[in-house]
């Protein structure tokens, strides 16, 4: 079985989802961030990647956003892993993958969304630091 690939409007529209349900569980004055980085965030910002498997993220408040992620899968029939953290395990993974990421989108007035789209510079600075 293959895992669904998201393009830019399925991630759109997932993410709205998402934000939602974070609008039901938390009220319309909730804000929350999700940086999202790698294949995901080129898909949202540039053109000449079309889809991923998932949308990686750094969530600033992840353990209280779990379960609406969870919800928002069940609901729309994704797979437990569509929106994760995976990529912090990673040897590509820095801290200052925040610092240098830029403003997206906001989804329903609680969940905003930032990417990192330019990778490459970012795993240059690492390396010049080590």
């Amino acid at each position: 079985m293959y895992a669904k690939m998201f393009n830019r409007m399925d991630m759109n529209n997932n993410l709205k989802e998402l934000s939602k349900e974070l609008k039901r569980e938390f009220g319309r004055n909730s804000k929350h961030e999700i940086v999202v980085v790698g294949g995901a965030a080129i898909v949202l910002k540039h053109d000449f990647r079309e889809s991923s498997s998932d949308i990686d993220a750094i969530v600033s408040d992840g353990s209280s956003i779990k379960d609406a992620v969870r919800r928002t899968a069940d609901r729309l029939g994704l797979s437990a892993d569509w929106l994760n953290s995976d990529f912090k395990q990673s040897s590509s993974y820095s801290g200052q993958l925040v610092a240098v990421s830029k403003y997206y989108r906001t989804f329903n007035q609680v969940l905003d969304v930032r990417i990192v789209d330019d990778i490459l510079s970012i795993l240059r600075e690492k390396k010049r630091l080590k």
